[in-house]
């Protein structure tokens, strides 16, 4: 245009580049492949403690400071004055459950941060008295990271933290014997046995005996039995103990017990049953809840309230537990008479459901085995470690248990597997 307004011919044109050729359709959509399938996270970090930014009332404001080039464009200068405001009570008291770092937590952090520049003169620093009470307390020190971001910043890192609480809950389930809808993705560079979850590497589908929506029953591993017929009653999810199953799932568990009993009283030498669990290192999120269901004598259950009340006595003093031995009754484990969150152990036997509890306070040197050394000692099977089975002989394991369960109590309380 300016060439032609200037007299110096017409303005000069720029061909246009070529078009692409048009790229070939992808190889999923050529194959016919499935979409993807949507993975729905919910908004907990790894601890299950629920992430109050990712709440669907929080709202989605931007702030100045979002829209800054800098490094700290998500942080504020000023904390957020009305960052506790126009809030219900109930949401601060769910903020405050949520709230790993207190007062005193804020406060050596922010020290840490200043370094140098810490001066000491949080209170005031111009009082002659020192610890006024009309002196101003500078808040600034008491101000957690929350303070300072902004909703936006807020919220994606706590995306980061859910969905890394996510992976990271995959993983524990990949690598769990007991989770059978275990998701993980299968690691690169490793062989297909290792890719496989570990409820298919270490055998347990084929030692499972029946599944139901709430919990499993499993056989015992060959070289961890006290009796040809020991088992496992697992919680379908993965969880640290039993306790913090719902109604549904103690109802499953409760049939599933009440079927082993009349299973193990209908033998032709007649046995009683005992059912304990052991529910430790429930931070690490790694164990899997389980019940061990162990066949005794009719005259070793009898005594199983002396052996155990003298064990858990002497575990008491060694191992710096609760010295409190929980009498239980109700048939429903520890549930109701210890909190399902605390280490302990729980035993239960007899068909009037009796039983024993006790807290664990220092779970790392409480022997795991605890409960099957005391039951080994009242059957005088010491030092169970046996061969292993192989794959045809415990596939003849499993189906002669459901036969006999089949012929004395009726249906499986589940589906095979």
């Amino acid at each position: 245009a300016l060439r032609a307004r200037l007299g110096l011919g017409k303005p000069r044109v720029t061909p246009a580049p070529a078009a692409a050729p048009a790229a070939p359709p992808a190889a999923a959509e050529e194959e016919g492949a499935p979409e993807p399938s949507k993975v729905y996270i919910s908004g907990m970090d790894a601890d299950g403690n629920m992430l109050q930014s990712l709440r669907r009332d929080a709202g989605t404001t931007l702030e100045k400071e979002d829209i800054r080039a800098s490094i700290r464009r998500r942080g504020k200068k000023k904390a957020n004055q009305a960052f506790t405001q126009d809030k219900s009570l109930e949401q601060l008291v769910e903020e405050e459950k949520g709230n790993k770092d207190g007062f005193d937590d804020a406060y050596v952090r922010n020290i840490v941060r200043l370094g140098n520049k810490f001066t000491g003169n949080d209170l005031g620093g111009n009082s002659r008295s020192g610890f006024d009470e009309e002196d101003q307390i500078d808040m600034r020190l008491y101000e957690s990271e929350n303070d300072r971001l902004t909703l936006q910043a807020r919220q994606d890192r706590d995306r980061r933290r859910a969905l890394n609480a996510h992976v990271q809950r995959l993983r524990l389930e990949h690598n769990c014997e007991f989770c059978m809808d275990a998701r993980a993705p299968a690691a690169k560079g490793k062989g297909r046995e290792a890719q496989l979850p570990a409820f298919e590497r270490r055998n347990t589908r084929r030692r499972t005996v029946c599944v139901s929506p709430h919990a499993m029953l499993v056989m015992a591993p060959a070289d961890r039995r006290i009796h040809p017929q020991m088992c496992y009653i697992v919680s379908r999810e993965h969880i640290s103990a039993t306790g913090h199953m719902d109604e549904d799932g103690a109802a499953a568990i409760a049939e599933i017990k009440a079927g082993l009993r009349q299973l193990w009283a209908a033998a032709e030498e007649p046995m009683g049953a005992i059912f304990f669990e052991a529910a430790t290192h429930q931070r690490s999120a790694r164990a899997h809840a389980r019940i061990t269901c162990v066949p005794v004598p009719t005259e070793a259950e009898q005594d199983a309230h002396l052996y155990f009340t003298q064990e858990l006595s002497s575990i008491s003093d060694d191992f710096k537990a609760n010295r409190k031995v929980h009498q239980l009754s109700s048939g429903r484990g520890a549930r109701g008479a210890i909190p399902a969150h605390f280490s302990h152990f729980w035993v239960e036997w007899g068909a009037f459901s009796e039983g024993l509890g006790i807290v664990i306070d220092d779970e790392e040197r409480f022997p795991r085995s605890f409960g099957e050394d005391v039951v080994g000692g009242m059957v005088g099977h010491l030092g169970f470690r046996g061969a292993r089975a192989d794959a045809a002989a415990e596939a003849k394991e499993v189906a002669d248990f459901r036969k006999a369960w089949r012929k004395v109590v009726g249906d499986l309380p589940g589906e095979e597997v």
